[in-house]
Order: structure tokens, then sequence, then C-alpha cells
């Protein structure tokens, strides 16, 4: 599934329109639009503001990095390596850049 398919699918499940994810999300209607059709990908806040309205993970909306699906402990929890970023950089432990020109994050520890 391409990242857009990804948010529209979740968002259905949850039974929101379009609008009603953005505003939850604290994001312009246009760029749920934008993310749903494929014309752009949502930077790391974004899909981390659409991940936790969605109750899912942000590696579940765009790919971190490309690593094996391996699992890792934090703080007495087991996560994959995506949502162990994720988990990691929402409390700060690490940072995660948005590279325009490569289309990837940079991770910061």
């Amino acid at each position: 599934m391409t990242t857009g398919e990804v948010i529209k699918y979740y968002r259905k499940q949850a039974g929101l329109t379009q609008a009603q994810l953005a505003e939850k999300a604290g994001v312009c209607h246009s760029l749920i639009n934008k993310y749903e059709t494929n014309k752009t990908t949502p930077k790391f806040e974004n899909a981390n503001k659409i991940a936790e309205v969605l109750n899912i993970s942000t590696g579940r909306i765009i790919p971190i990095i490309d690593v094996p699906p391996e699992c890792y402990e934090f703080e007495g929890e087991f996560y994959c390596a995506e949502d162990a970023l994720s988990m990691l950089a929402s409390t700060g432990k690490i940072f995660l850049f948005w590279k325009e020109e490569t289309q990837s994050y940079k991770i910061v520890l």
C-alpha cells in the first residue's frame, strides 16, 4: 500500500472524513487530500499527528527507515524497528529530520 492508501484506509476505518481527520490532527484539509492522492508525502510531524488521531503507529503511515522487522525493547515494551523509532522520536531521545532532496529521514541521536 502507498502512504496515501494507508492514510485513507485507516481514516475510513475510524469513520472520519478528510475534513474531520484534518481538524483533529491540526493540519489543513488540502494536505490530507494531497497525502491520500499521493501528491505529497507527510513529513514526520504531520504523520505523527495523523497517526495519533487514527490510533496507529507513525511507522504504519510512512516507512521511517528500511530495516528488517526486528523487535526492540523500549521502557519494558517491545516494538518493531519503525515503531521503536517513532516512539524514541516522540520522547525526544532521537530526532528525525526530513531531507526533501533525498525524500528520506536523517536520524540524529
